[in-house]
């Protein structure tokens, strides 16, 4: 009898196990398929509508293409999103009816690489987990289980909060927010490992050039690293060597900001969103009132500017409508002049 029933034992224990892998590989399969499909079909069912940072992101890859890496030098807007439109404009050359439409699948694939980026993200959270319980000895969540809620909350983060409508480099910075969480999860199992450290410090410095917040925020990622695990003796040069390779990421783009500012900066959109959430100035389109902010606009804005940026805005809107027309590459598509407006001329040149 004893005998049997410890043999049974085992026996149990890897149906067990072998039940909880078809589980988290069902479970993983599902969130991928429905993953997809729902991000394909919110992109695909808002492939025509732009907003004013669109349009901007889009000027940003126009000026890449005609000027090279030092026209994504911008105190406000960060360049790596913008790269990736130019890139996507480079590779498939779309016409003006289709250019907001590459727009929303540059948005697009960004999302899978954060999908991807949260599931390194689960697997290091279950195998941390895992060791923890071990050692306490206690029975943790069912990974499965886990795995579906962690899924529920990716869709409704993405989908929902972030949304593949917003022409943001919102969705890019999540995926170095992700990827940065799981490397810390993966130094606090293994200290001692060296190329975590050198990737947590790459992760943090391209998370910046994706938008300007993962800066400060870089520091946070980099104290949690320090008190992970083991001794300050020896996170201290890991933590170091992370600082050092996300210093070398940063640096041209800070140098360039600061060179054109004339003082240090690594980015300027904190003063607007000051200015517009804290103190209330507005109307954003026609900045008139500086709200609780003392002072006056060093720049006062002009009426005529409105009517430049509604004609900017007018112009994307019918190249995008009108079938009959196509981007100007040499003199029978539309030109942008000096201040981002759009020339149309038809194409037979009148």
């Amino acid at each position: 009898m004893c005998a049997g029933t410890l043999s049974a034992e085992p026996q149990v224990s890897s149906n067990q196990k072998a039940n909880e892998k078809f589980l988290v590989r069902h479970v993983r399969i599902i969130f991928w398929c429905v993953a997809v499909l729902f991000g394909f079909l919110q992109a695909w069912n808002n492939r025509h509508v732009m907003n004013s940072d669109g349009i901007c992101y889009l000027d940003l890859s126009d000026a890449y293409l005609q000027g090279g890496w030092k026209m994504l030098v911008n105190g406000h807007w960060s360049p790596f999103y913008p790269w990736l439109v130019a890139v996507a404009r480079l590779l498939l050359r779309p016409s003006g009816y289709w250019e907001f439409t590459t727009v929303h699948l540059v948005n697009f694939l960004i999302y899978v690489f954060a999908a991807g980026a949260f599931e390194f993200l689960l697997r290091e959270l279950l195998a941390c987990q895992t060791s923890t319980y071990q050692e306490k000895e206690g029975d943790p969540l069912a990974p499965w289980a886990l795995r579906s809620i962690a899924y529920l909350i990716f869709l409704w983060l993405s989908l929902t909060l972030i949304t593949l409508e917003r022409k943001s480099p919102d969705m890019l910075m999540s995926i170095f927010v992700y990827l940065g969480i799981a490397l810390l999860l993966r130094i606090r199992r293994h200290p001692a490992n060296w190329s975590a450290f050198a990737v947590l410090g790459v992760v943090m410095g391209l998370g910046y050039l994706a938008k300007a917040p993962m800066f400060p925020l870089a520091f946070v990622f980099f104290g949690a690293a320090l008190f992970a695990g083991g001794h300050l003796r020896t996170m201290i040069p890991r933590t170091l060597l992370a600082f050092v390779l996300f210093a070398l990421v940063c640096a041209p783009l800070v140098i360039g900001l600061s060179r054109m500012k004339g003082r240090f900066t690594f980015g300027e959109s904190g003063k607007w969103n000051y200015l517009t959430e804290i103190n209330g100035a507005g109307p954003v389109w026609y900045m008139q009132e500086v709200g609780t902010a003392k002072g006056k606009f060093v720049h006062p804005p002009r009426k005529s500017l409105i009517f430049l940026l509604s004609m900017r805005l007018s112009a994307r809107s019918e190249a995008h409508c009108r079938c009959g027309m196509t981007r100007r590459i040499g003199s029978k598509e539309p030109s942008r002049d000096s201040i981002g407006t759009v020339n149309w001329q038809k194409a037979s040149g009148t």
